[in-house]
C-alpha cells in the first residue's frame, strides 16, 4: 500500500492538526507576571510539535491539491489547504519566535531594573500576585509592623509626657526662684528705704536743736540718750545683714526704729516750742510780702486745673448722689481700692496695677475682688470720670500713707500714674488738681494772706494744713512731713521713664515741668520751712535726671539756689533750711546728684 493509501485508511475521523485546548493543563497562580524564558517557551506549544505528537500520522497530498490525514484505525479526514499555506505557516512561526525572544529580552531587562529599585513602604498597584501559601505570612508581617509602630508611638508619647512633666517642674522651680529673688530684692530695698528715712529723721532731730545754747539743749538729755540707743540698734541690724540674707523681721525692725525716732522728734519739737514760748522766742510763719507771689503763667495754669476739677465734680454729681447706684459705686470703689492699696516695686506689680486700672478706665469688664461679680464703666456716661476722680484722690492719699515712711516707693506709684496719664489725659489733670489742693506750692501757687479781720484758719487750710475735730491745727512737723511726701511723688512723676512701647509719645508731665517749677519758686518770695522742704525733696527725686538733661544750665540754677536763695530763707523750724543747705553743699563738693533709691529704669516694664 502506498503512502497516500495509508493516509486514506487512517481512522482518525474529524481529527485536527492541532492539540485541543483541553489537553493543556491549567497553570497554578504564579508569583509574578514576568516568567523566565524556559517557562515562557514551554507554555506556548509549537504547531510543528503538535503535529508530530499525533501517533502514526501520515499525510498525503493528492493531485487535486488536497491533503488527507489517516489514523491508525483507518478512518481519514480530508483537509483542504490553499496552495502556499505551508510557507505562510512557516513565516508565522518565525514571527512568533522573534516576538517571544523580544519579550524574553524585555523580561530580563525588567528583572534587572526591579533588583536595582530599593524597597518602599507603599507598593505600586499590580506588582505582586501572591500564591496561596505566602499570603498569611505577608499579613503576619503587616500586623507585626503595625504592632511595632504602635509600641514605638506609645513609647514616644510616654517619653514626651515625662519630658513635659520635667519641663513643668523646672519652670515651676524657676518661677519660685525668681519670686524668691524678687522678695529678697524687695526686702533689701525696704531696708535701704528705712535707712534713708532714719537718716532724715536723725537730721530733723539734730537741726531742731541746732543753734541753741548748752543750757537749752541740756533739757533734752533723755531724748538724746534714746536717740543714741536707736542709732546703735540700727547700726547693729545693718551690720548683721552684711553676712546673711535680709529677713522680713529685719524689715519690720527697721521700720519700728524709724517710728520710735519719729516719736522722739515729735516730743523734742513740742518741748522746744513750749520752752521757746516760755522765753518769748516763738517765731510765727511770716506772711508773704514784697513782690507778687504768682506769675501770670502760674496763675493761668493753676486756674485751668482748678476749673477743670470743679467741672468734673459737677458732671459726676448725679452718679455720686443716685441711691439706686449705691452697689455700682461700691464695686467701682472696691476695684480702685484693691489696685491702689497694694504696693510693690517689682515689674510684675507695676504691670498688673496698670492693666487693672487701664481696663477699668477703658470700659472693660473688671472682676470685683472676692465677690464673683464684674463691673464696667460702659453704660454710664459719668462712670469713667467718677473712677478717674476717685483714683486721683487715692493716689494723693497714698503719698501720705506710704511715701512719707518709705520714700523709694514713690517711683513705682509714679510709673503707674504716668502711664495712665499718658493714655487718659483727664485723669492726669484731675490728679494735679487734687495734688495742688493738698499742696498748692507744687503749682507753685502761693495763696494770698487774708486781711487782719479774716479767719486765719481758712488761710492755713489753703496752705494745706489739717485741723482736728476741736479746730486745733496739726503740728508743723506733721504738716511738713506730709508736704515732703507729696513733693517726692511729684518729683518722681517728673523724673519717671515711660513704659515700653510708648517711647515715641511725649511725657505728660516731664522734666520741663520740673525745670519750670524750680525757676518759678526762685522768682517768688521764699517762705519758711515749706519752700526749703519742697526744694529738697524735688531735687532728691528729679535732680539726677534734670542734671543729665539740662547740663550746665541746671548747674547754674543750683548755684543760684545755694548762693542767693538759701540765705533769703527764713529760719522757721530751722532743720528744713539746714537740710537744703547741706544737700546743695554736698552737690557742690561732689559735682553730681546721686541716683535716687527705687528709681524705675528705662525699659523696666
Amino acid at each position: 500500500m502506498s503512502h497516500f493509501e495509508d493516509v486514506r485508511n487512517l481512522k482518525t475521523k474529524n481529527a485536527v492538526a492541532s492539540i485541543p485546548p483541553s489537553t493543556v493543563k491549567p497553570k497554578s497562580r504564579v508569583k509574578s507576571h514576568f516568567r523566565n524564558e524556559n517557562c515562557a517557551a514551554a507554555s506556548i506549544p509549537s504547531p510543528l510539535d503538535q503535529t508530530r505528537s499525533v501517533p502514526n500520522l501520515k499525510v498525503t497530498i493528492s493531485s487535486a491539491d488536497s491533503r488527507q490525514v489517516a489514523g491508525p484505525d483507518g478512518d481519514a479526514a480530508t483537509v483542504r489547504l490553499v496552495k502556499g499555506s505551508q510557507k505562510q505557516e512557516v513565516k508565522r512561526l518565525a514571527s512568533v519566535r522573534r516576538k517571544l525572544e523580544q519579550g524574553q529580552a524585555k523580561v530580563r531587562e525588567a528583572e534587572v531594573v526591579v533588583k536595582q529599585v530599593p524597597p518602599v513602604r507603599k507598593l505600586p498597584e499590580q506588582v505582586v500576585v501572591l500564591e496561596d501559601e505566602d499570603e498569611p505570612m505577608l499579613w503576619e508581617a503587616i500586623r507585626e509592623q503595625d504592632r511595632v509602630a504602635a509600641e514605638f508611638e506609645a513609647t514616644s508619647l510616654a517619653e514626651a509626657e515625662v519630658v513635659n512633666r520635667r519641663l513643668e517642674e523646672l519652670s515651676e522651680r524657676l518661677r519660685r526662684k525668681k519670686l524668691d529673688i524678687e522678695l529678697k530684692e524687695e526686702r533689701k530695698r525696704a531696708i535701704l528705704a528705712h535707712k534713708a528715712s532714719f537718716q532724715t529723721l536723725l537730721n530733723v532731730y539734730m537741726d531742731t536743736l541746732a543753734g541753741y545754747d548748752g543750757e537749752f539743749v541740756a533739757s533734752f538729755v533723755n531724748q538724746e540718750k534714746s536717740v543714741l540707743d536707736l542709732i546703735e540698734s540700727f547700726n547693729q541690724l545693718l551690720g548683721a545683714n552684711d553676712g546673711r540674707e535680709t529677713t522680713l523681721a529685719d524689715v519690720d525692725r527697721t521700720a519700728e526704729l524709724c517710728k520710735q525716732l519719729e516719736r522722739i522728734n515729735t516730743e523734742v519739737i513740742d518741748l522746744r516750742n513750749q520752752m521757746m514760748k516760755e522765753r518769748g522766742l516763738v517765731q510765727e510763719v511770716p506772711p508773704p510780702s514784697g513782690i507778687p507771689f504768682n506769675s501770670d503763667e502760674v496763675l493761668k495754669f493753676y486756674s485751668e486745673i482748678k476749673h477743670f476739677y470743679e467741672q468734673t465734680q459737677q458732671k459726676i454729681q448725679p452718679l455720686a448722689d443716685d441711691p439706686s447706684l449705691f452697689v455700682y459705686r461700691k464695686n467701682l470703689g472696691t476695684v480702685v481700692n484693691v489696685a491702689v492699696s497694694t504696693m510693690s516695686g517689682s515689674c510684675a506689680w507695676i504691670e498688673a496695677q496698670f492693666n487693672l486700672l487701664d481696663a477699668l478706665l477703658g470700659g472693660a469688664r473688671v472682676a470685683v475682688a472676692n465677690s464673683g461679680t464684674f463691673v464696667t464703666t460702659e453704660g454710664y456716661p459719668e462712670a469713667r470720670a467718677y473712677c478717674a476722680s476717685m483714683l486721683a484722690e487715692k493716689y494723693v492719699h497714698q503719698a501720705d500713707l506710704l511715701i512719707s515712711n518709705n520714700p523709694p516707693c514713690a517711683f513705682p506709684i509714679a510709673s503707674v500714674i504716668v502711664a495712665l496719664w499718658q493714655k487718659y489725659p483727664d485723669f492726669g489733670r484731675l490728679f494735679l488738681a487734687v495734688l495742688f489742693r493738698e499742696c498748692p506750692f507744687l503749682a507753685p501757687f502761693y495763696p494770698a494772706q487774708p486781711e487782719p479781720d479774716q479767719d486765719q484758719a481758712d488761710y492755713r487750710r489753703s496752705l494745706g494744713y489739717r485741723f482736728g475735730p476741736d479746730g486745733t491745727p496739726e503740728r508743723q512737723i506733721v504738716y511738713l512731713k506730709r508736704m515732703a511726701a507729696l513733693a517726692r511723688l511729684y518729683g518722681a512723676i517728673v523724673a519717671s521713664n515711660l513704659r515700653k512701647g510708648t517711647a515715641g509719645l511725649p511725657h505728660p508731665h516731664g522734666l520741663e515741668f520740673g525745670w519750670r517749677w524750680i525757676c518759678a519758686v526762685l522768682n517768688m518770695t521764699p517762705l519758711a520751712d515749706i519752700c526749703a522742704t519742697l526744694l529738697t525733696e524735688v531735687l532728691l527725686m528729679a535732680g539726677h535726671r534734670m542734671w543729665h538733661c539740662y547740663g550746665d544750665q541746671f548747674v547754674k540754677v543750683l548755684r543760684v539756689l545755694y548762693e542767693k536763695y538759701v540765705p533769703m530763707l527764713p529760719k522757721g523750724e530751722g532743720w528744713p533750711k539746714a537740710r537744703l543747705d547741706r544737700l546743695l553743699l554736698k552737690i557742690k563738693v561732689e559735682g553730681r546728684i546721686e541716683t535716687p533709691i527705687g528709681m524705675v529704669g528705662e525699659g523696666f516694664w
